[in-house]
């Protein structure tokens, strides 16, 4: 895509440096009706003219939150990107008040910015200076609307405009910004240094980058030389000098658009029903709550309206292993209140942070959706844990991000079918472990009952039996005689409940009076523990989805809440 001026890159950056500084007027050149036409510069281009001031007009990659400055002002951070810079720059905006502030509703819009100054403060980046320079914002996508949807006080556009705003929502249909597109390698790969950046990733030095580069023939018309850690980047007779930082996100960026880099690569933004232990990722979510533990450790707790997939549980001959199981990773569990504000359909998943980021803040309002970026998780207690890396980032998404709107679109869909709300991992048609009175009753997820309205109430579900206390034999045949109550630790992809079989239903869900034996093979059918013998065994065991019953009670009518169990009824376990 060609920008308004072709050839007088140059001369046009010339002329921006000898204009004055003071005043309102924005760079142009005077054309025949008396109209300003503005300068429009790439980015690549305007990094040569650092300290005078630009007009540019690119896409959104990155949106910021709003914060207070240090002094009186408000500031907001963009990076914004085009298609002579893969990596984009940052863009800082100051203002007396927030809601001057761009908003900008998606990334992939395009933003059009005069009267901003290059600014070099360790690398390169845009400063908006609220005295002088200007913005207008207008939607990414392609249409017959070429109106801003926010202008700032200072904005004037040209009729040349819309032909520039057209040119760019081509560019983004084959270009989208944001990780999950081909196209994006500064969202996608994150390199820092060499550090904390995808697993396949690590092995690759500058040198096999641009040797894959220069092999594709993607490095034509470049001469790389070194000065210290600058490399000299020279092409087609335009020289700049970029930090290798900045050579290798370019780089990468083209590697992508060639197809060139290892299968898994373009494929790192995933859904929560697709992570997999210790994966580098991105992932789109809703963040629902925010608290900091003794620590100093920061919980995100976050959703996108899928379930995680089901683990595997190590099999250890220790008996204790599959008696005991903790019901959540925190060491304090969530108010009732706080779980009253979480969906019901849906893993919530906790990120774990090391270190405050300067978003929490704003993701405490428990009103946004934010991308998580280059973050891995992994398994305790076989529940899942997110963790950000030291080279993690956040972004704030608006409500009407792309990425935003299909999940938003997809669990409206998933919630519209009583059987899309069941647990993703669970095959319909495998449930033959056990067989319930209520077979008609509607499905009801474990976080439904704890926040439902009432303490007691009844409800059918659909869970895996984690852990068991006691599962020794001669435990459970006292079981049978009324001597003891059996504990189960449940779990559908939205919570984990101990619920008991009491004494006078002991014989009902194990199917009448059984053997030891009878009893040790039904209970580690239920465990997921495969039968002695068995060629091959398994080293996990793997817990079936079963049916089951269960109504909630109170111990203490002074604290129904806190008193509150749940208790297995009208369930048999099949042979």
């Amino acid at each position: 895509m060609g920008h308004s001026v072709s050839g007088g890159m140059e001369e046009a950056a010339a002329r921006e440096r000898k204009r004055p500084r003071d005043g309102d007027a924005a760079p142009s050149v005077a054309a025949a009706d008396g109209e300003a036409q503005y300068v429009y510069l790439p980015i690549a281009d305007a990094l040569k003219a650092p300290g005078a001031r630009l007009c540019l007009f690119a896409v959104v990659a990155e949106i910021g939150a709003a914060v207070r400055s240090r002094g009186t002002d408000f500031t907001l951070t963009l990076r914004i990107v085009d298609q002579s810079r893969a990596a984009g720059i940052s863009v800082t905006f100051f203002a007396d008040n927030a809601e001057l502030l761009p908003c900008v509703r998606s990334t992939g819009d395009v933003i059009s910015l005069h009267n901003v100054v290059i600014t070099m403060h360790g690398e390169f980046f845009v400063t908006f200076n609220k005295k002088f320079s200007s913005f207008a914002l207008f939607e990414g996508k392609v249409s017959t609307e070429c109106s801003p949807y926010q202008t700032s006080m200072k904005y004037y556009g040209s009729k040349h405009d819309n032909e520039l705003l057209n040119q760019m929502r081509m560019w983004l249909v084959n270009h989208p910004p944001g990780p999950g597109h081909a196209h994006s390698a500064p969202n996608l790969l994150k390199y820092h240094g060499g550090k904390h950046v995808p697993t396949q990733m690590r092995t690759l030095h500058i040198s096999i980058i641009i040797e894959e580069a220069e092999r594709i023939n993607l490095c034509h018309g470049w001469a790389l030389g070194r000065r210290g850690r600058q490399l000299d980047f020279n092409y087609v007779g335009s020289t700049s000098w970029c930090n290798e930082h900045d050579l290798i996100y370019n780089l990468l960026a083209m590697l992508l658009m060639s197809s060139s880099l290892p299968k898994g690569l373009k494929d790192l933004e995933l859904q929560l029903r697709s992570i997999k232990p210790d994966s580098t990722f991105d992932l789109v979510c809703k963040v629902l709550h925010v608290r900091e533990t003794s620590n100093g450790e920061w919980i995100f707790y976050v959703w996108d309206g899928t379930d995680t997939p089901a683990t595997e549980f190590q099999m250890i001959s220790d008996t204790e292993a599959v008696e005991s199981s903790p019901l959540h990773l925190e060491e304090v569990p969530l108010s009732r209140e706080v779980l009253c504000t979480m969906p019901c359909i849906g893993t919530v998943l906790r990120i774990y942070a090391n270190r405050s980021l300067r978003e929490t803040f704003h993701l405490q309002k428990n009103i946004y959706w934010a991308r998580f970026c280059n973050i891995t998780c992994k398994q305790e207690f076989g529940m899942w844990k997110g963790i950000l890396l030291p080279a993690s980032r956040v972004r704030l998404l608006s409500h009407e991000d792309g990425s935003v709107i299909d999940r938003v679109k997809m669990y409206d869909s998933r919630i519209a079918k009583q059987v899309h709300r069941q647990p993703m991992a669970s095959i319909p048609g495998t449930f033959d472990v056990s067989d319930v009175e209520f077979a008609t009753a509607g499905y009801t997820t474990l976080m439904e009952s704890i926040t439902h309205g009432q303490v007691t109430h009844k409800f059918k579900t659909l869970v895996r039996v984690v852990a068991a206390y006691p599962c020794q034999a001669s435990d459970l045949g006292s079981l049978l005689t009324g001597s003891y109550c059996l504990r189960l630790t449940l779990e559908d992809p939205t919570a984990r409940i101990h619920a008991y079989v009491h004494k006078d239903d002991g014989a009902r869900f194990f199917g009448g009076f059984l053997t030891a034996e009878a009893l040790i093979k039904k209970m580690n059918k239920l465990l997921g523990i495969p039968e002695d013998g068995e060629e091959d065994a398994p080293l996990t065991r793997n817990p079936p989805w079963i049916w089951c019953c269960l109504k909630s009670y109170r111990l203490d009518k002074n604290d129904p809440w806190g008193s509150r169990r749940y208790r297995i009824f009208g369930t048999e376990i099949r042979d």
